[in-house]
Protein backbone atom coordinates (compact mmCIF):
# COMPACT_ATOMS: atom_id res chain seq x y z
CA UNK A 1 0.00 0.00 0.00
CA UNK A 2 1.62 3.17 -1.34
CA UNK A 3 -0.42 6.08 -0.18
CA UNK A 4 -1.71 4.89 3.30
CA UNK A 5 -5.20 4.97 4.67
CA UNK A 6 -5.97 6.39 8.00
CA UNK A 7 -7.19 4.03 10.31
CA UNK A 8 -7.63 6.33 13.76
CA UNK A 9 -7.27 9.01 15.34
CA UNK A 10 -8.54 8.77 18.83
CA UNK A 11 -5.96 7.31 21.76
CA UNK A 12 -6.49 3.90 23.00
CA UNK A 13 -8.48 4.13 26.21
CA UNK A 14 -6.80 1.96 29.30
CA UNK A 15 -9.46 -0.87 29.07
CA UNK A 16 -8.40 -1.68 25.61
CA UNK A 17 -4.61 -1.27 26.46
CA UNK A 18 -5.73 -4.00 29.27
CA UNK A 19 -7.49 -6.07 26.93
CA UNK A 20 -4.80 -6.14 24.49
CA UNK A 21 -2.45 -6.93 26.93
CA UNK A 22 -3.79 -9.94 28.67
CA UNK A 23 -4.42 -10.88 24.75
CA UNK A 24 -0.21 -11.20 24.25
CA UNK A 25 0.82 -11.93 27.65
CA UNK A 26 -2.35 -13.88 29.69
CA UNK A 27 -1.25 -11.22 32.38
CA UNK A 28 -2.82 -7.77 33.70
CA UNK A 29 -1.65 -4.77 32.73
CA UNK A 30 0.62 -2.69 36.03
CA UNK A 31 1.28 0.28 33.87
CA UNK A 32 1.35 2.09 30.72
CA UNK A 33 3.42 4.80 29.99
CA UNK A 34 3.48 6.95 26.39
CA UNK A 35 6.28 6.97 24.64
CA UNK A 36 7.36 9.90 22.48
CA UNK A 37 7.66 10.90 19.05
CA UNK A 38 5.13 8.40 17.17
CA UNK A 39 4.41 10.16 13.81
CA UNK A 40 2.64 7.00 12.73
CA UNK A 41 1.05 5.30 16.13
CA UNK A 42 0.22 5.67 19.85
CA UNK A 43 3.24 4.06 21.36
CA UNK A 44 3.10 2.53 25.10
CA UNK A 45 5.78 0.62 27.25
CA UNK A 46 3.56 -1.38 29.19
CA UNK A 47 4.35 -3.47 32.49
CA UNK A 48 3.39 -7.01 33.61
CA UNK A 49 4.34 -8.82 36.82
CA UNK A 50 5.91 -11.85 34.62
CA UNK A 51 8.17 -12.34 31.94
CA UNK A 52 8.85 -10.03 29.58
CA UNK A 53 7.57 -7.85 32.42
CA UNK A 54 8.15 -4.75 30.01
CA UNK A 55 6.66 -4.91 26.53
CA UNK A 56 5.80 -2.26 23.63
CA UNK A 57 2.30 -1.75 22.37
CA UNK A 58 2.03 0.01 18.92
CA UNK A 59 -1.74 1.27 17.78
CA UNK A 60 -1.21 2.07 14.48
CA UNK A 61 -2.91 5.32 12.94
CA UNK A 62 -2.98 3.86 9.29
CA UNK A 63 -4.84 0.76 7.68
CA UNK A 64 -2.77 -1.90 7.24
CA UNK A 65 0.90 -0.58 9.36
CA UNK A 66 0.48 -3.74 12.03
CA UNK A 67 1.30 -6.29 9.95
CA UNK A 68 3.24 -4.77 7.30
CA UNK A 69 6.01 -3.72 10.84
CA UNK A 70 5.58 -6.92 12.07
CA UNK A 71 6.62 -8.52 8.77
CA UNK A 72 9.57 -6.30 8.23
CA UNK A 73 10.55 -7.02 11.69
CA UNK A 74 10.61 -10.62 11.22
CA UNK A 75 13.06 -10.05 8.56
CA UNK A 76 15.18 -7.30 9.95
CA UNK A 77 15.46 -9.79 13.07
CA UNK A 78 16.36 -12.88 11.07
CA UNK A 79 19.51 -11.13 9.33
CA UNK A 80 20.28 -8.29 11.88
CA UNK A 81 23.79 -7.99 13.48
CA UNK A 82 21.89 -5.75 16.29
CA UNK A 83 18.79 -6.34 17.67
CA UNK A 84 15.25 -6.34 16.59
CA UNK A 85 12.22 -6.35 18.36
CA UNK A 86 10.60 -9.88 18.75
CA UNK A 87 6.87 -9.06 17.55
CA UNK A 88 4.31 -11.28 20.60
CA UNK A 89 1.14 -10.40 19.05
CA UNK A 90 -0.05 -8.20 15.97
CA UNK A 91 -3.70 -7.65 15.40
CA UNK A 92 -4.63 -6.21 12.21
CA UNK A 93 -8.50 -6.48 12.88
CA UNK A 94 -7.56 -3.74 15.70
CA UNK A 95 -4.08 -2.15 13.81
CA UNK A 96 -2.18 -3.19 17.40
CA UNK A 97 1.04 -4.56 17.32
CA UNK A 98 2.03 -5.92 21.06
CA UNK A 99 6.70 -6.28 20.47
CA UNK A 100 9.51 -6.72 23.00
CA UNK A 101 11.04 -3.91 24.49
CA UNK A 102 14.60 -3.26 23.89
CA UNK A 103 16.95 -1.80 26.20
CA UNK A 104 18.90 1.32 25.93
CA UNK A 105 18.47 5.35 24.79
CA UNK A 106 18.33 6.67 21.40
CA UNK A 107 21.20 7.37 19.84
CA UNK A 108 20.35 10.64 19.07
CA UNK A 109 19.62 11.53 22.83
CA UNK A 110 23.69 11.25 24.09
CA UNK A 111 25.74 13.83 24.86
CA UNK A 112 29.09 13.72 22.48
CA UNK A 113 31.04 11.31 22.57
CA UNK A 114 34.97 11.30 22.99
CA UNK A 115 37.01 10.49 20.16
CA UNK A 116 37.57 6.56 20.52
CA UNK A 117 33.47 5.91 21.35
CA UNK A 118 32.82 7.70 18.41
CA UNK A 119 34.70 6.06 15.95
CA UNK A 120 32.97 2.79 17.62
CA UNK A 121 29.45 3.99 17.46
CA UNK A 122 29.99 4.82 13.96
CA UNK A 123 31.24 1.47 12.72
CA UNK A 124 28.47 -0.32 15.31
CA UNK A 125 25.77 2.17 13.03
CA UNK A 126 27.63 0.90 9.46
CA UNK A 127 28.62 -2.51 10.30
CA UNK A 128 24.92 -3.12 11.29
CA UNK A 129 23.32 -1.70 8.19
CA UNK A 130 25.90 -3.77 5.64
CA UNK A 131 24.61 -6.23 7.38
CA UNK A 132 21.35 -6.32 6.07
CA UNK A 133 22.78 -5.09 2.92
CA UNK A 134 24.75 -7.98 2.22
CA UNK A 135 21.42 -9.57 1.81
CA UNK A 136 20.26 -10.18 -2.14
CA UNK A 137 17.36 -11.22 -3.13
CA UNK A 138 17.64 -12.97 -6.22
CA UNK A 139 13.85 -12.30 -7.48
CA UNK A 140 14.78 -8.92 -7.63
CA UNK A 141 13.14 -5.53 -6.30
CA UNK A 142 9.68 -5.18 -4.49
CA UNK A 143 7.82 -6.07 -0.89
CA UNK A 144 9.39 -8.85 0.93
CA UNK A 145 6.82 -11.10 -0.20
CA UNK A 146 6.67 -9.85 -3.91
CA UNK A 147 5.42 -8.77 -6.44
CA UNK A 148 9.02 -7.86 -7.24
CA UNK A 149 10.57 -6.08 -10.09
CA UNK A 150 13.84 -7.02 -12.55
CA UNK A 151 14.72 -3.33 -12.54
CA UNK A 152 14.69 -1.10 -9.36
CA UNK A 153 14.04 2.13 -11.56
CA UNK A 154 10.79 0.39 -12.56
CA UNK A 155 9.57 -0.44 -8.99
CA UNK A 156 10.50 2.84 -7.44
CA UNK A 157 9.42 5.38 -10.69
CA UNK A 158 5.89 3.54 -9.74
CA UNK A 159 5.58 4.52 -6.32
CA UNK A 160 6.83 8.37 -7.20
CA UNK A 161 3.98 8.03 -9.53
CA UNK A 162 1.54 8.05 -6.86
CA UNK A 163 3.15 10.13 -4.47
CA UNK A 164 3.64 13.27 -7.35
CA UNK A 165 -0.17 12.47 -7.83
CA UNK A 166 -0.87 12.82 -4.26
CA UNK A 167 0.86 15.97 -4.08
CA UNK A 168 -0.57 17.25 -6.80
CA UNK A 169 -3.89 16.79 -4.89
CA UNK A 170 -6.19 19.40 -3.16
CA UNK A 171 -5.82 17.80 0.20
CA UNK A 172 -1.70 18.42 -0.15
CA UNK A 173 -2.36 21.96 -2.02
CA UNK A 174 -4.00 23.13 1.09
CA UNK A 175 -0.56 22.50 2.50
CA UNK A 176 0.87 25.06 0.91
CA UNK A 177 3.58 23.43 -1.55
CA UNK A 178 5.16 26.20 -3.27
CA UNK A 179 5.25 26.30 -6.99
CA UNK A 180 9.43 25.65 -6.87
CA UNK A 181 9.13 22.43 -5.26
CA UNK A 182 6.25 21.33 -7.46
CA UNK A 183 8.50 22.05 -10.05
CA UNK A 184 11.21 20.13 -8.91
CA UNK A 185 9.14 17.29 -8.51
CA UNK A 186 7.92 17.56 -11.68
CA UNK A 187 10.89 17.54 -13.52
CA UNK A 188 12.75 15.08 -11.48
CA UNK A 189 9.89 12.88 -12.24
CA UNK A 190 10.30 13.31 -15.53
CA UNK A 191 14.06 12.30 -15.55
CA UNK A 192 14.12 9.58 -13.01
CA UNK A 193 15.04 6.66 -15.33
CA UNK A 194 17.94 8.97 -15.74
CA UNK A 195 18.66 9.66 -12.54
CA UNK A 196 18.49 5.92 -11.52
CA UNK A 197 20.26 4.14 -14.32
CA UNK A 198 23.58 3.84 -12.34
CA UNK A 199 21.70 2.95 -8.86
CA UNK A 200 22.29 -0.54 -7.54
CA UNK A 201 21.91 -4.13 -9.66
CA UNK A 202 21.21 -6.11 -6.93
CA UNK A 203 18.13 -6.07 -4.44
CA UNK A 204 19.33 -5.70 -0.65
CA UNK A 205 17.47 -5.86 2.09
CA UNK A 206 17.09 -2.17 3.55
CA UNK A 207 15.64 -0.79 6.74
CA UNK A 208 14.38 2.05 5.40
CA UNK A 209 14.29 4.41 8.49
CA UNK A 210 17.65 4.64 9.55
CA UNK A 211 18.41 7.38 11.61
CA UNK A 212 19.71 7.74 15.10
CA UNK A 213 16.05 8.12 16.58
CA UNK A 214 15.52 4.22 15.80
CA UNK A 215 18.69 2.76 16.83
CA UNK A 216 19.48 2.03 20.54
CA UNK A 217 22.88 2.33 22.59
CA UNK A 218 23.41 1.72 26.06
CA UNK A 219 24.61 4.98 27.30
CA UNK A 220 27.17 4.01 29.34
CA UNK A 221 29.51 2.15 27.34
CA UNK A 222 27.53 4.29 23.80
CA UNK A 223 27.56 0.59 21.68
CA UNK A 224 24.77 0.07 19.36
CA UNK A 225 22.43 -2.39 21.01
CA UNK A 226 19.13 -2.37 18.84
CA UNK A 227 17.27 -0.83 15.64
CA UNK A 228 13.45 0.01 15.85
CA UNK A 229 10.63 0.99 13.74
CA UNK A 230 11.62 0.58 10.01
CA UNK A 231 8.67 1.98 7.59
CA UNK A 232 9.36 -0.04 4.16
CA UNK A 233 11.98 -2.60 4.92
CA UNK A 234 12.10 -4.25 1.49
CA UNK A 235 14.42 -5.12 -1.06
CA UNK A 236 15.69 -2.23 -2.68
CA UNK A 237 18.71 0.08 -3.57
CA UNK A 238 20.88 -0.02 -0.07
CA UNK A 239 21.17 3.44 -0.75
CA UNK A 240 18.10 4.29 0.28
CA UNK A 241 19.19 3.96 3.71
CA UNK A 242 22.35 6.51 3.61
CA UNK A 243 19.59 10.03 3.23
CA UNK A 244 19.57 9.79 7.18
CA UNK A 245 22.46 9.04 8.19
CA UNK A 246 23.68 12.38 9.43
CA UNK A 247 26.62 12.58 12.51
CA UNK A 248 25.30 15.19 14.92
CA UNK A 249 28.55 16.12 16.44
CA UNK A 250 30.48 17.60 14.15
CA UNK A 251 30.97 16.63 10.38
CA UNK A 252 27.43 15.41 8.92
CA UNK A 253 28.73 12.89 6.67
CA UNK A 254 30.93 11.07 9.13
CA UNK A 255 28.89 8.05 8.72
CA UNK A 256 28.76 8.69 5.32
CA UNK A 257 32.12 8.67 4.69
CA UNK A 258 32.75 5.81 7.12
CA UNK A 259 30.16 3.69 5.12
CA UNK A 260 31.94 4.75 1.53
CA UNK A 261 35.53 3.32 3.15
CA UNK A 262 33.85 0.49 3.15
CA UNK A 263 31.40 0.14 0.01
CA UNK A 264 32.37 2.45 -2.96
CA UNK A 265 28.95 3.67 -4.30
CA UNK A 266 28.22 3.73 -8.05
CA UNK A 267 28.64 6.05 -10.41
CA UNK A 268 26.55 9.69 -9.90
CA UNK A 269 25.70 8.66 -6.18
CA UNK A 270 25.42 12.09 -4.82
CA UNK A 271 22.39 12.89 -7.19
CA UNK A 272 20.46 9.83 -6.03
CA UNK A 273 21.08 10.91 -2.69
CA UNK A 274 19.59 14.18 -3.54
CA UNK A 275 17.26 12.94 -5.46
CA UNK A 276 15.88 9.76 -2.66
CA UNK A 277 15.61 13.08 0.29
CA UNK A 278 13.83 15.35 -2.01
CA UNK A 279 11.50 12.30 -2.69
CA UNK A 280 11.28 11.24 1.22
CA UNK A 281 10.02 14.38 2.17
CA UNK A 282 7.30 13.90 -0.28
CA UNK A 283 6.71 10.68 0.75
CA UNK A 284 5.73 12.00 4.19
CA UNK A 285 3.75 14.51 2.66
CA UNK A 286 1.67 12.09 0.42
CA UNK A 287 1.44 9.32 3.57
CA UNK A 288 0.62 11.21 6.71
CA UNK A 289 0.38 14.00 5.36
CA UNK A 290 3.22 16.14 6.92
CA UNK A 291 5.89 18.46 5.90
CA UNK A 292 7.94 21.36 7.21
CA UNK A 293 8.44 23.93 4.21
CA UNK A 294 11.45 25.05 4.48
CA UNK A 295 13.20 21.61 4.11
CA UNK A 296 11.12 21.05 1.63
CA UNK A 297 12.55 23.90 0.02
CA UNK A 298 16.29 23.23 0.96
CA UNK A 299 15.92 19.52 -0.35
CA UNK A 300 14.35 20.78 -4.37
CA UNK A 301 17.29 23.52 -4.42
CA UNK A 302 19.77 20.50 -3.50
CA UNK A 303 17.97 18.06 -6.06
CA UNK A 304 17.85 21.15 -8.64
CA UNK A 305 21.46 21.84 -8.34
CA UNK A 306 22.64 17.80 -8.39
CA UNK A 307 20.34 17.49 -11.87
CA UNK A 308 22.27 20.75 -13.40
CA UNK A 309 25.73 19.29 -12.30
CA UNK A 310 25.42 15.49 -12.97
CA UNK A 311 22.53 15.18 -15.77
Amino acid sequence: MVIWTAFREEEPQHDQLQALVWDAFRAPLTAAEPMPDAALSYVYRVSLPREPHQAIVKWQHHLGRSSAEARQLEELRKYGVVRVPEVYLCDPDREVLAIEYLPGVRADSVEPPDAAAAEQLADDVVSALLAWHGVKNPAGFGPLDGPYYGRWADYYIERLVDYHAEIHSETSNELMLTDDVLEVADRSLDRAEEILGHAHGEASLVHSDYHLANLLMDPKTLRLTGAIDPLDAEWADPELDLIHLEWPWGDKQHFLTRYQQRVALPENFPLRFAFYRFWYAMQNLARLPWHDPQEDHRLAEALDQAMSNLL
